[in-house]
């Protein structure tokens, strides 16, 4: 799996997106309780979680599409210097009274996130053969495990001894080394299908010519939709990870809840928590690459969903610290398992000049399966409570589980060392 880091465009991508990753782990844990400090209110913390969620909704698609018209490296070193100044916006904030500051950068920070997550998905394949994807899909998840393992218990602490503004500062510095490091890639364009439009010239004929690229725009978005309708595997995938997304949200919103209010813990409650998640993601990463080998994505998929599911559910009924870590471990191994044997699918069933309008819809569609799993929570915290609520998502992941056992038989690509590595520009 290292030796895809060999591959210096992929190794600069990968460690500016370990530096980002650690910065916004900082803060997804200070931030939420640094609301619920100034608020005590559970629904205003959720309130930050839908702020991010609405622009994945309106936005994922079709910044998929500008991820396959646009440079793919010129959108990723743009969107992360966005969001590097947004994030000091949050510096302004000192009381109650800014609460809406708070949604207000959340809001910005995501729709400006948006162009980047398809742009990232889809040039991995641009920069590493075939064969290594998966190899660079697990080392994709195996950052994210590290930085979900250390990232809540260092914010937990930077939060307890220097307060919210120091997690902001460094989150803000971090996109800026990514910027840094994506400016180094060194690769040849992709090769886009050819267009028989003329570029218009004449001035007059300008605010024509903008109708007609926005046409051109939603055309490809169609396009891309299209692709996902007619290619069963595909489809099987958005739909499956769609439904588990619902049980998502609601995990998001309730999360908090459940920390402090059946655990009665806090901060560093739920830190350990993300923690021990992490550490199962971890371990599912180095193993994800040679269990995928050996076990059908048919096979692997619906069992790890399936036990994340039964986990889970023991997880919310079992009120114990102790037998809460060790079953979250177990569930970031199942899931990083999945998850990354999805993506990997996707990337390998879709042509390259298609990837980021695919990934887009797929964002699009896993972001508005969030946001109707958190206004589920919010609406029904107050009837049902926080546990049945969380037994309802456990038993997404066991529906999610049972839809991918209609998936198509298909194989991982395996790797053959005698290619060489992508042409360096």
């Amino acid at each position: 799996m290292l030796a895809v880091l060999r591959n210096r465009n992929f190794a600069l991508l990968w460690s500016g997106q370990f530096i980002s990753i650690m910065g916004d782990w900082l803060l997804v844990l200070a931030l939420p309780f640094y609301i619920f400090d100034l608020t005590h209110s559970i629904l205003a913390t959720g309130g930050m979680f839908i702020a991010v969620s609405v622009p994945r909704l309106l936005l994922g698609s079709l910044a998929g599409v500008f991820a396959d018209r646009w440079n793919r490296r010129t959108i990723m070193i743009v969107t992360d210097l966005l969001r590097a100044g947004i994030l000091l916006l949050l510096l302004l904030v000192h009381s109650v009274a800014w609460l809406w500051l708070i949604y207000a950068v959340a809001l910005l920070e995501s729709a400006v996130s948006q162009f980047f997550l398809p742009a990232k998905s889809a040039l991995l394949p641009q920069i590493v053969k075939p064969a290594q994807l998966l190899a660079a899909n697990s080392l994709d998840s195996l950052s994210e495990a590290i930085t979900r393992l250390i990232g809540p218990t260092i914010g937990g602490a930077l939060y307890a001894f220097f307060g919210i503004n120091s997690i902001i500062a460094l989150d803000s510095t971090s996109y800026l080394l990514s910027a840094l490091l994506i400016f180094l890639l060194v690769m040849q364009p992709l090769v886009t299908p050819a267009t028989n439009e003329e570029e218009p010239v004449e001035a007059a004929v300008q605010s024509t010519a903008a109708l007609a690229a926005w046409g051109k725009i939603w055309q490809e978005l169609v396009d891309g939709l299209r692709i996902v309708l007619h290619n069963r595997l595909v489809l099987t995938i958005f739909i499956g990870i769609g439904v588990m997304m619902i049980g998502e949200g609601i995990i998001e919103v309730l999360l908090v809840g459940f920390a402090k209010v059946v655990l009665h813990g806090d901060a560093s409650t739920l830190g350990w928590i993300l923690s021990a998640q992490g550490i199962g993601t971890l371990l599912g990463s180095l193993i994800n690459k040679p269990l995928s080998m050996r076990v059908p994505p048919r096979i692997l998929i619906p069992l790890t969903f399936s036990l994340s599911g039964i986990l889970f559910i023991g997880l919310v009924n079992t009120p114990n610290f102790i037998f809460a870590l060790g079953l979250m471990a177990l569930i970031g191994l199942c899931f990083v398992l999945a998850m990354v044997t999805a993506q990997t699918l996707i990337q390998q069933s879709i042509d390259g000049s298609y990837l980021g309008r695919v990934f887009g819809s797929y964002n699009t569609t896993l972001s508005l399966l969030v946001l109707i799993g958190m206004g589920i929570a919010s609406a029904l915290t107050g009837l049902l409570g926080i546990v049945p609520l969380l037994d309802i998502a456990g038993a997404t992941f066991i529906l999610t589980a049972l839809i991918f056992l209609r998936m198509p038989n298909v194989t991982i690509t395996q790797e053959v060392p005698a290619v060489p590595e992508p042409t360096l520009v």
